[in-house]
């Protein structure tokens, strides 16, 4: 938890709190955690926090229906918040967010730079992939039993379909 002065796009300053962890989250059966950070504005219960998708440094935001390139988070639960702010909390964005992101991660493990890793011999090789065999990008983010910021999990599930 930190506190921090931000500017607005209208020059508008104002300390907020910032709350960070992670969001578990099940996709396709595998748990992962999905690393974020909440702004919390002063006026909080009245405003809505600010939810951002904070990729680590082998992680990269994908954009998406309620995601975009910044890793900032959308959904009409948090736009329709000042409609009754007695029914919306911290808790159940948290709760809708985990709800979305399981359904469409909002991260990626980056690509590899380095060549491709040679195939097994035949006579070791399954009709399976291996994890981290290819050079391509695969979701997802850190696995629930390795800790909130360390590692990936070792047997990353495929990409989501690609969205338009």
């Amino acid at each position: 938890m930190i506190g921090r002065m931000i500017a607005y796009d209208n020059g508008h300053t104002q300390l907020l709190l910032c709350l960070y962890g992670t969001i578990p989250i099940t996709y396709r059966s595998s748990p992962y955690n999905i690393p974020v950070a909440f702004w919390v504005p002063s006026e909080y219960p009245h405003f809505p926090p600010i939810p951002y998708v904070k990729p680590t440094s082998n992680m990269l935001v994908r954009p998406g229906k309620y995601v975009d390139v910044s890793g900032l988070c959308y959904h009409p639960y948090r736009a329709s918040w000042k409609d009754d702010v007695n029914t919306h909390n911290i808790v159940e964005l948290i709760s809708i967010l985990q709800h979305v992101f399981g359904q469409e991660p909002p991260v990626y493990t980056k690509p590899t730079s380095g060549p491709p890793i040679p195939p097994l011999p035949s006579s070791a090789a399954s009709t399976s992939s291996l994890p981290g065999s290819d050079s391509g990008s695969s979701p997802i983010v850190p696995s629930r039993s390795t800790g909130p910021y360390s590692g990936t999990s070792t047997t990353p599930p495929p990409p989501p379909p690609s969205l338009p």
